[in-house]
């Protein structure tokens, strides 16, 4: 599938923006990103030739023409290329992917393992574009040790906003029972699966 020019650039910028991030505490940097075209959400056309200069993680303002570098900037040179603002996806599930073998994904991974693979769908969800996310459930709290992860620093990949598991009756959306009892037992108000006001309160 090809990418458009946009999603390459978003990428790239927000890459090397976060970059300093990772590891240590940053050292607070000004970086200016020459844009051949910006597409700001706000007007109701594409701003052409314009400077963007960041100052650590925070846009501080917009410049008509690549003005030139202060003293110390970096800069991202994306003067054939769309710049935009951040996508944000509303409903997600970082810690799995869809496939056809997801419900064998589903009884032989622990939340450990959705654990270590989410780092992995993060970074791409984070180069496809997408700098926050709205997740909505994952096994054992992945998305919540995967949240704190990358607000630490830890690793790369965009804003989460979690609401954790979800609520549901017996046979409904988020009843991932019907498997033989071998394979996992019922699911309880633990697991999310609620069929009276009282299981409603305690899960």
């Amino acid at each position: 599938m090809r990418r458009p020019w946009f999603c390459s650039a978003l990428a790239a910028a927000t890459c090397l923006l976060m970059a300093p991030a990772f590891g240590q505490q940053p050292v607070v940097t000004t970086t200016v990103i020459h844009a051949g075209r910006l597409i700001d959400g706000v007007a109701t056309a594409a701003r052409e030739r314009v400077s963007i200069v960041v100052t650590g993680d925070r846009i501080q303002e917009v410049r008509d023409g690549f003005m030139p570098l202060p003293a110390g900037a970096t800069l991202i040179d994306l003067s054939r290329a769309t710049v935009m603002p951040g996508l944000i996806d509303s409903h997600t599930h970082i810690s799995g992917e869809g496939t056809e073998n997801a419900i064998v994904k589903a009884v032989t991974l622990s939340p450990v393992d959705l654990a270590v693979r989410s780092t992995a769908y993060a970074k791409r969800t984070l180069e496809a574009g997408f700098t926050t996310i709205r997740n909505l459930g994952a096994h054992g709290g992945a998305d919540v040790a995967l949240k704190k992860a990358i607000n630490e620093g830890l690793v790369p990949g965009p804003r989460i906003c979690t609401a954790r598991k979800s609520l549901s009756i017996t046979g409904g959306h988020g009843d991932q029972g019907g498997l033989r009892p071998d394979l996992g037992p019922d699911p309880t108000w633990r697991d999310g699966i609620v069929d009276s006001p009282d299981e409603a309160a305690k899960a």
